[in-house]
């Protein structure tokens, strides 16, 4: 709704020329995360997962996941792991990996199907530009990404056995830096926002995310 209407009506109401537009900047509360195939589709929309609830997005206000949040912090915490200092020592039930963690222990055909988990301010920006790409700050922040690196397999295997493989399996696309081009519009998007396919995206951060 928003790509199709308020943005060609917010051009319309300026009184702008869409050929003036050089860039498109999206805004999305995170951590609010999807599981999706390879291509991007949402598993919701899939006939086989339209009545499973984890296959629908989970918004950041989200808190199902808080005894996964509880186990992450008690075994970083018990493990000594230096990132989780980085994140006043607690990690949050709205967050990418207790949200995840959840999925494969509640519903594993769902997450057997999951090709990716992906912060929807990435999936927004995956739609308009035909590029999937990470954004730095939310997967730092949100993802515990951090000094480059996911937690290590040998702690996420901890957790959960299945789980060690997250990062390599659910979370393998390009990280986006501050100020990095996430692509143009393709061609349906221009047709939905009335820009040009030249329009760019900038990676930026999440909640500003692009």
């Amino acid at each position: 709704g928003v790509l199709r209407n308020a943005v060609p009506e917010a051009l319309r109401a300026a009184g702008a020329d869409p050929a003036d537009v050089i860039g498109v900047a999206t805004d999305f509360t995170a951590c609010t995360v999807l599981p999706t195939t390879a291509d991007g589709t949402p598993l919701s929309e899939l006939p086989e997962f339209a009545d499973r609830p984890h296959a629908y997005v989970k918004l950041w206000k989200h808190h199902a996941a808080q005894p996964q949040a509880d186990r992450i912090t008690e075994l970083a915490s018990k493990r000594g792991e230096p990132w989780l200092r980085r994140f006043g020592g607690l990690i949050s039930s709205e967050w990418e990996i207790a949200k995840a963690l959840q999925v494969l222990e509640e519903d594993p055909e769902v997450w057997a199907a999951t090709r990716y988990w992906v912060e929807a301010a990435d999936w927004i920006v995956w739609q308009l530009t035909g590029t999937y790409l990470r954004n730095a700050c939310t997967a730092g922040y949100k993802g515990q990404y951090v000094d480059g690196e996911y937690p290590s397999a040998t702690y996420l295997g901890e957790l959960n056995p299945a789980f060690a493989d997250f990062p390599q399996t659910r979370l393998d696309a390009p990280i986006g830096e501050l100020g990095q081009s996430a692509g143009t519009l393709t061609e349906q998007a221009a047709a939905w926002t009335g820009d040009r396919k030249s329009t760019r995206l900038n990676s930026s951060h999440s909640s500003i995310s692009y």
